[in-house]
């Protein structure tokens, strides 16, 4: 824990002003989730799933330093992912910002008059889905699997565990990262342990990404964050017709849900999914049998 607070500090605290350092103390650092920085009103930090909101006021001044810092001083350099509305910094965290949005015909090219920013803490936690893996692998075969929850719960963090422990077992893992979070890339190095055989492209729509890995990578599992659009299940069913199988995350609470989101449903209908698991609000993982769900018509 001593080591994580030390990591903290040297990736994002060394950012803010001094004035709001001074009243950041290690408990809030222990399990800090994310720091949300807006002009005119409190710094706040989210911790162990309750919020602090500091006494500190924040000065447009000091947002636009800290974001000048985060751009290494050369926000020009960032413009492309500041586009995006986010940027990633060393140790994979991701800053969100808020602010004036500069158009080029119909699309973004930047962000001025910064606002706001959320500077979210990556924290991979390694052995997370020792509980799940066996329920997933069959004999060796790892089959493809669905993880579902509604936002917050830890779906990503689950996620990339499972590509570690599919990769480190000696199958190639192809991950689609759009918003960088999966394996938290910085400047073409993953911040984040998704094992040996895996290939990572980011910065792209999921299902551009997830033909070009089919063409390109020659992957036995392809793995992405939270599907569902038209686009996303076409391609991963080009993907599937290929011989690939799919580890993804969506979200949803339980079956009803899933229901309701007709191509996503479609997946399941079609067999690309074996395995199921949900995640609940206490973050309890249960693990279900698609064919099984079909069966006592649960789905």
């Amino acid at each position: 824990m001593e080591n994580d607070i030390k990591r903290i500090k040297s990736e994002i605290i060394k950012f803010f002003p001094s004035s709001i350092k001074a009243l950041i103390t290690d408990e809030m650092l222990e399990g800090v989730e994310e720091f949300r920085i807006r002009v005119n009103k409190p710094f706040i930090i989210s911790y162990n799933d309750k919020e602090e909101v500091l006494s500190h006021i924040v000065m447009s001044e000091e947002l636009l330093r800290c974001f000048e810092m985060i751009c290494n001083n050369s926000v020009y350099a960032y413009q492309e992912e500041i586009a995006n509305g986010f940027i990633t910094i060393p140790g994979g965290h991701r800053v969100g910002i808020c602010g004036k949005a500069l158009y080029k015909g119909n699309a973004i090219y930047s962000l001025r008059d910064i606002s706001s920013i959320n500077i979210r803490v990556a924290r991979q936690i390694i052995g997370v889905a020792d509980s799940v893996i066996s329920n997933i692998n069959n004999n060796g075969d790892f089959l493809s699997t669905l993880i579902v929850s509604p936002p917050g719960l830890g779906k990503t963090t689950l996620l990339r565990d499972i590509i570690r422990q599919i990769s480190n077992s000696g199958k190639n893992v192809g991950v689609v990262d759009e918003r960088f979070e999966i394996a938290s890339t910085y400047k073409g190095v993953a911040q984040n342990d998704l094992g040996i055989h895996t290939d990572v492209i980011d910065g792209i729509h999921k299902s551009e990404g997830i033909l070009m890995l089919v063409r390109a990578m020659k992957p036995d599992f392809i793995a992405t964050d939270e599907i569902g659009e038209n686009s996303d299940i076409e391609a991963i069913l080009t993907a599937v017709n290929a011989g690939v199988k799919i580890v993804a995350t969506a979200h949803g609470k339980d079956e009803t849900d899933l229901k309701r989101r007709t191509r996503l449903y479609e997946l399941l209908d079609k067999g690309v999914f074996e395995k199921i698991i949900y995640i609940d609000k206490y973050r309890s993982y249960n693990v279900c049998n698609v064919g099984e769900l079909y069966e006592n018509n649960k789905i």
